[in-house]
């Protein structure tokens, strides 16, 4: 009976210890197959997001695509150039560099009177009181500088102080009409001048052409210079 005891013990301890390995063949199965399923899982994530990285990629470049592109103007050479520009006004007109007469400022006293201005500086009046170029109280005299600056189309209802000088005179078949042409500032500043000289008797103007200026413009010179006889003549006279 020893023996049989003995016997049993032994097989025992032989079933416990392949019922050991199973169990550890088993775990290391499981962790073998969980690491292939995260390597899976990881390979997955990662063509997932090269793919949501290629659209993005894609996305911007139709963006930048649809937006509409900034034309920068190439300089001709211009910066550091003097450019000359002619006061139109009868009147004295200050612009500079900044709005609001802060910068550098240049000063016109009267009509005709040419001042020569650095192209930058230039540049930064132009922008300062794109009203007085844009309506050409002050004449920028270079063509290449006017290109540049981006005012070809504005300058091409613009008059030169040659011109101005011709439509003064009213002698012209196209006078009246370019008169007419000129922004209403302008036009203010040309027919006080004419009034003065009407009442200097520097020129005879036709009356008819001075009707015609009255209707377009309605500005009346020749009541203009009455106004101004009375306004002015017994100073002058002094």
């Amino acid at each position: 009976m020893a023996r049989t005891a003995k016997k049993t013990t032994t097989t025992k301890a032989v079933e416990t210890e392949k019922i050991d390995n199973v169990n550890v063949e088993e775990v290391v199965d499981n962790k073998i197959s969980e690491t292939k399923a995260l390597e899976e899982k990881n390979s997955q994530l990662e063509k997932t997001l090269a793919l949501l990285q290629a659209q993005i990629a894609n996305m911007q470049a139709q963006m930048s695509q649809a937006q509409p592109k900034v034309q920068v103007v190439q300089s001709v050479g211009s910066s550091g150039k003097k450019v000359k520009v002619v006061s139109l006004m009868h009147n004295p007109i200050s612009v500079s560099t900044e709005p609001d007469g802060h910068g550098k400022a240049i000063r016109f006293a009267d009509y005709g009177e040419i001042r020569t201005v650095k192209f930058d500086d230039l540049s930064d009046m132009t922008a300062s009181y794109p009203n007085t170029f844009g309506k050409g109280l002050l004449y920028i005299a270079d063509r290449d500088v006017v290109n540049e600056l981006g005012l070809d189309d504005i300058y091409v209802n613009i008059f030169d102080k040659n011109t101005m000088d011709e439509i003064k005179t009213l002698l012209g078949e196209e006078d009246v009409k370019n008169f007419l042409k000129m922004d209403k500032v302008l036009q203010e500043s040309m027919a006080m001048d004419m009034a003065k000289k009407l009442y200097n008797g520097e020129v005879n103007y036709d009356l008819n052409k001075l009707r015609e200026i009255k209707d377009g413009s309605g500005f009346d010179i020749l009541q203009m210079s009455r106004d101004y006889e009375e306004s002015f003549g017994n100073k002058d006279k002094e």
